[in-house]
């Protein structure tokens, strides 16, 4: 059941995946992944509330790598439901447990920075964003640029102005 589980799981095919590790639950011998299994294809099908009810109980019983992941489902799952100090707070604990800081990364963290008002925080993250040409450029300029007009810097938001308006996104 674990394994055609967990092949489900890798497939996509999330709806068997939780079926059957929800019958592992019980089970002493997979009892401690199968919870972060669920959890995982809760935040896949967009369940927030589910992640953010069961996260923190999750959160208590990882060890490792779990816990870095589990804070940077937690922070996904506290920007999408808008609770922004959230998504901070779970995404510097991600960071503090080694997790790898990339660019979605830091645009959940820039632009909940930028959202609480701490431009400065917010500056340093977006920055790290704006490198190639994509959306998720675009939209971390745009927000950039705003950060710099909040700091009272226009020589600096212009450029952010101009590189968000000039892409074809």
């Amino acid at each position: 059941q674990y394994y055609t589980s967990y092949i489900d799981y890798t497939e996509g095919n999330y709806r068997e995946a939780k079926r059957g590790f929800s019958q592992l639950t019980d089970n002493s011998a997979y009892s401690k992944v199968v919870p972060f299994y669920i959890f995982q294809i809760e935040v896949l099908e967009g369940n927030y509330d589910y992640v953010l009810r069961n996260g923190p109980a999750l959160l208590k019983s990882a060890a490792g790598e779990r816990v870095a992941e589990i804070n940077r489902v937690m922070s996904e799952a506290c920007f999408h439901e808008g609770d922004y100090a959230g998504a901070i707070e779970y995404m510097d604990a991600y960071r503090k447990a080694g997790g790898d800081m990339g660019r979605a990364e830091y645009y959940l963290l820039g632009y909940s920075q930028y959202v609480r008002n701490d431009i400065n925080e917010a500056v340093a993250s977006l920055s790290q964003v704006v490198v190639p040409d994509d959306k998720l450029t675009q939209n971390a300029a745009y927000h950039l640029g705003g950060a710099y007009l909040r700091a009272g810097d226009k020589s600096k938001a212009v450029p952010s102005f101009s590189q968000s308006a000039s892409a074809t996104y």
